[in-house]
């Protein structure tokens, strides 16, 4: 009878690495935590008779997260605003309530120093629906309106029944001021929605959830410009 085989030879346990304790004496600190996820902005809708009604207030507000707080301005305290959803056909009909503060600057008009569109009239707004083929006169899209601090206005814009479905989007556009409350984070989404006959079935059962993207800068030159007192409620320059 053969020998029985040698046994296979036998290998060396790993080494059980030593862990690392999380903080040490004179160690770099830990990361902030993560952010929290993305919030769907709230949405306003239109009634059964084709109506929007909604009141828009800027204000100020501060905008925070775990890692940075920054005053601000803002639509009904959130960044972004509200997101609006209409259809083809539909009535928009905003209370634009201006909750800012008195002006500062001194300037009468919307120029400084004989210069249009430089930085006066921070809290004066209006209200401009970007992208959307309506009227710009009279109470509607008119980017020519002056809202002044303290004031309550009404806007009327009608989207027309041929008018294509996709996501624009709201903000102030009143020159001298219109960059800083943008900026600042004073802006939301508009979504006119497909026409009941156009959506197909396998897409209108999708959930729908709205990303608004901007880019924000944090000034700090705003002395130097000689402007330091009117960036109260809202230091923030794009």
């Amino acid at each position: 009878t053969p020998p029985p085989p040698p046994p296979p030879p036998q290998r060396a346990a790993p080494r059980q690495k030593k862990a690392k304790h999380a903080h040490t004496t004179g160690a770099t600190p830990p990361p902030p935590p993560p952010l929290e996820l993305i919030k769907h902005p709230h949405t306003i809708c239109s009634g059964a008779d084709g109506v929007l009604r909604a009141t828009l207030t800027l204000t100020a507000a501060t905008w925070s997260s775990p890692a940075w707080s920054i005053p601000t301005r803002a639509y009904n305290g959130t960044v972004p605003g509200p997101t609006l959803a209409v259809r083809a056909g539909d009535t928009i009909r905003l209370t634009l309530v201006n909750a800012l503060g008195a002006e500062s600057d001194g300037v009468d008009g919307s120029t400084r120093g004989g210069q249009p569109n430089v930085i006066s009239k921070v809290n004066t707004t209006n209200i401009h629906v970007h992208g959307m083929h309506v009227s710009p006169s009279g109470t509607a899209d008119n980017v020519g309106r002056a809202m002044a601090p303290g004031t309550t206005s009404e806007v009327e814009i009608v989207v027309p029944r041929d008018h294509p479905s996709g996501v624009f989007w709201y903000h102030p556009h009143h020159h001298g001021g219109s960059a800083l409350q943008i900026a600042g984070g004073a802006a939301g989404a508009i979504v006119v929605l497909d026409r009941v006959d156009d959506a197909r079935a396998e897409l209108a059962a999708m959930p729908q959830y709205v990303l608004v993207m901007q880019p924000v800068v944090i000034a700090t030159a705003a002395a130097d410009a000689g402007l330091a007192g009117n960036f109260d409620h809202g230091s923030i320059v794009g």
